[in-house]
């Protein structure tokens, strides 16, 4: 009996080390990613970079891209343009109100061009 009672006792040890091993251990976990994270943070605000998780907004409907009365995305959809075409609109209607004015309407010009010489290459056929 007494045996059987110190066998359970040191089993129920046991348990209870690897228990608290394994706390100890994610909340180094933790305590590294949170760290990471807050150094991410810094150098990123540094940088002039935003950190914040994509909200809904962000994806679904993006402010960039909201006009007084028009979304871009439906502009492009009720003319039917093609990927270079809707590109260069894109970055034409949200210039500047994203990243930098004039690369986004250096992108514009980019996807113009592209679309140029896919027409010229095809007209060509």
């Amino acid at each position: 009996m007494i045996e059987s009672g110190l066998i359970d006792l040191a089993n129920g040890l046991a348990d209870e080390i690897e228990k608290n091993e394994k706390k100890a251990v994610e909340e180094e976990v933790h305590d590294a990613v949170k760290r990471t994270c807050e150094e991410y943070e810094k150098n990123a605000k540094k940088a002039g970079w935003s950190c914040a998780h994509p909200t809904k907004e962000m994806v679904d409907h993006p402010s960039h891209y909201q006009g007084k009365r028009f979304e871009v995305i439906d502009i492009i959809e009720d003319y039917e343009l093609n990927f270079n075409k809707g590109n260069a609109l894109k970055y034409l209607l949200r210039a500047g109100n994203k990243d930098d004015y004039v690369q986004d309407l250096q992108k514009a010009i980019w996807y113009l061009n592209r679309e140029i010489e896919t027409y010229n290459s095809n007209k060509g056929l």
